[in-house]
């Protein structure tokens, strides 16, 4: 009995061998079919399985949507409704907390985080409410305390009143984001045209960008301004690198900005069909139509990217606002091709790497919110052995 059971684990072992192997093969084929293809079908891409290690099962920072290692501490943003960011180390002991919810000086009510500087010793946040751009420096004391001084806050220059559906609203800007450079990329909610607008450090117009994903001609003529809710994504900076995966029409950009303010678009590319309709003005899904990118993090090599590949309609047949959490992350190269597709098993909520780029942190959201890691190493194997 005992010859048969080591005959059975060895035969069990070896299998799992060749599937690692198999899916080695095909992970590196998929990647050298993509070299100069702007669509790739991510729908149809096999997903290989990783376990990760569990870090901490009840997370205080059940809503945070935002993850940073920053002066080899991990700051979970908007954890709780009345700190704007809980501190921890790297095994989720709590260090302290970052600014406050509310109206005082230095609190925000819808905080966004933007970006740190290249020295980590400044901390730069958006609020959506106040329309304002917040600037702190931080501190860690060698006791592990959190220090940090308002340094000024900037408002929103362009508030022009837009007709829209009606009314007059000012320019909203969500979003922005950080570059090295000094310039920030924002998400645009009333626009033309263009789904982003360039600013200078005092929050001044440089320029927009970022095209419809759909035919303009689809829209009427009757309404000059739109909201872009419909193309909202995940946005990231890498140095001057700006990135964008979109939510529901599943394309991938990367645009390099100089520091005279320049834009280039390095590459855009397609990863699944979007199904849709027009009704008047209004961009509608069909129940068919997949959801793709939620969330993006750029290492110095890859970017990682949670992909959902969920039908729309999930969310009214459950009746669940997490239906279409994504559970599956995507791994690309600098220039936007596949290296990997990954089932984490579990909806994940954020992605953060640690400084090292050793590990890759996950909030997960089921059955509670969870914090864990993974090995890069664990997901990199499948390509490094070819």
């Amino acid at each position: 009995m005992e010859m048969m059971l080591m005959k059975m684990n060895k035969r069990s072992h070896n299998t799992s061998i060749v599937l690692s192997l198999l899916l080695a093969l095909l992970l590196f084929s998929c990647s050298q079919e993509q070299e100069n293809n702007d669509f790739f079908d991510l729908t149809s891409m096999p997903a290989v399985s990783v376990e990760g290690e569990l870090i901490d099962e009840y997370l205080m920072a059940y809503k945070s949507n935002q993850m940073k290692f920053i002066q080899s501490k991990l700051f979970h943003f908007e954890p709780t409704e009345q700190e704007v960011c809980l501190v921890t180390t790297e095994e989720n002991d709590t260090v302290g907390y970052f600014s406050g919810i509310g109206g005082g000086p230095g609190e925000m009510l819808q905080p966004y985080f933007c970006g740190i500087s290249e020295k980590q010793d400044t901390i730069y946040m958006y609020d959506n409410t106040y329309k304002k751009l917040f600037i702190f420096h931080l501190q860690i004391t060698e006791k592990g305390e959190i220090d940090y001084t308002l340094i000024e806050n900037k408002s929103q220059i362009n508030t022009d009143r837009l007709q829209y559906n009606g009314h007059k609203m000012p320019q909203m800007y969500f979003h922005l984001t950080r570059l090295e450079n000094g310039y920030y990329i924002a998400y645009r909610v009333l626009t033309k045209e263009d789904i982003f607008t360039l600013l200078d450090k005092d929050l001044n117009e440089i320029a927009n960008f970022g095209e419809y994903p759909i035919d303009k001609g689809l829209f009427s003529e009757s309404e000059e301004l739109r909201t872009t809710t419909y193309f909202a994504g995940a946005m990231a900076a890498d140095g001057n690198s700006f990135y964008f995966g979109s939510h529901h029409f599943g394309y991938l950009y990367r645009y390099d900005i100089s520091d005279q303010g320049e834009l280039t678009k390095v590459w855009q590319k397609q990863f699944m069909k979007p199904q849709y309709f027009m009704k008047g003005n209004k961009v509608k899904f069909n129940s068919a139509s997949l959801e793709a990118f939620y969330d993006l993090v750029i290492g110095k090599e890859y970017i990682y990217a949670t992909f959902s590949g969920i039908e729309n309609g999930e969310l009214f047949r459950t009746k669940n606002h997490d239906a279409l959490t994504p559970k599956t992350l995507v791994i690309l190269d600098k220039q936007g091709n596949v290296k990997g597709k990954f089932d984490l098993g579990k909806q994940i909520r954020t992605l953060c790497l640690d400084e090292k780029e050793e590990y890759l942190y996950v909030h997960h959201k089921e059955p509670d919110t969870s914090l864990w890691r993974y090995k890069i190493s664990d997901f990199t194997k499948y390509w490094d052995e070819n």
